[in-house]
């Protein structure tokens, strides 16, 4: 329990520090810095909390760990490099993308690869948590992680989205699923719940885009 409260306090102290840098770089102006301390405070209310729910476990789980490091990668990765930048502009508009000098086959193939590292590592998690494997593990958790994108803000037209939104999706659909599993509602009415609440987020999706076009 101890290092799990350590590794929150390092959690904090290093979104404050980004903070900061990113206060420093924008030239310290008022909106910023309400903006910076809302966040600050924001995320120092989330520490709290996950140290009040993990202290009733044996800490942090590993899954959460991984998770948690997942999302700061890929955030990273899709905000403040090129290839994240290019591939929300493939998202947008693949053409466009093209004309623009961008490799478009060459980024397509590195999003496979990492994603295909990704699921290597969901594989992975998911057998050492049942400590057995088989050839149908996994089946149709593709559906679970198209509504949980959609859900968390990602628009299947592309170029709209965020990992961070994405994650909540996913542990909104999770919360949603765990729920189900307690009042024992039969898994095909899961799916069909599940499968509801991706046609409510498409429809929600389509809607918001007609209005912005």
């Amino acid at each position: 329990m101890t290092y799990s409260l350590l590794m929150l306090l390092v959690l904090f102290l290093l979104i404050v520090l980004l903070k900061l840098i990113e206060l420093r770089s924008d030239g310290g102006q008022t909106t910023t810095k309400r903006s910076a301390l809302v966040k600050i405070v924001f995320a120092g209310l989330c520490c709290v909390v996950l140290a009040w729910i993990f202290s009733g476990y044996k800490g942090i789980p590993t899954s959460a760990i991984w998770v948690g490091a997942i999302m700061a990668g890929l955030s990273f990765l899709m905000s403040r490099t090129v290839f994240g930048r290019n591939a929300y502009l493939i998202g947008s508009n693949r053409e466009a993308a093209r004309l623009a000098g961008i490799d478009v086959q060459k980024h397509l193939l590195g999003g496979f690869v990492l994603m295909g590292f990704f699921y290597a590592i969901g594989g992975i998690l998911m057998t050492a948590r049942l400590s057995a494997s088989t050839p149908a593990l996994g089946q149709y958790l593709e559906l679970d992680a198209i509504a949980a994108a959609v859900i968390g803000g990602i628009s299947l037209r592309g170029g709209i989205g965020s990992v961070i939104g994405a994650v909540g999706g996913a542990i909104l659909l999770a919360s949603i699923d765990n729920g189900m599993s307690l009042l024992n509602i039969s898994s095909f009415l899961q799916m069909v719940i599940k499968a509801s609440l991706l046609l409510l987020a498409l429809v929600t999706d389509t809607f918001y885009n007609a209005r912005k076009g």
